[in-house]
């Protein structure tokens, strides 16, 4: 984050972010809102770059809100998400 607010390009970055303090949906929603932006920027010609600092964790978050919407654990729960 220092660098970041350092940096003289910090005015063409855009941060999302949900720690793992932040509740299953909000880590969920951080990955698809990021996912969303970067789309929106792209759509605009601009050249993106997008990170998502652990696919691991976006996807036990996902796994944790399908199990407290009553799923079954299992793979076959994600297919229908987009990942």
């Amino acid at each position: 984050m220092d660098m970041l607010r350092a940096s003289h390009k910090k005015e063409k970055c855009v941060l999302v972010f949900a720690t793992s303090d932040f509740p299953s949906v909000d880590r969920c929603n951080a990955a698809q809102l990021a996912t969303t932006v970067a789309e929106y920027f792209r759509d605009q010609g601009k050249r993106v770059v997008l990170f998502i600092d652990s696919m691991t964790r976006y996807a036990r978050a996902l796994r944790d809100v399908a199990l407290a919407s009553g799923g079954a654990p299992g793979p076959s729960r994600l297919s229908g998400l987009r990942i």
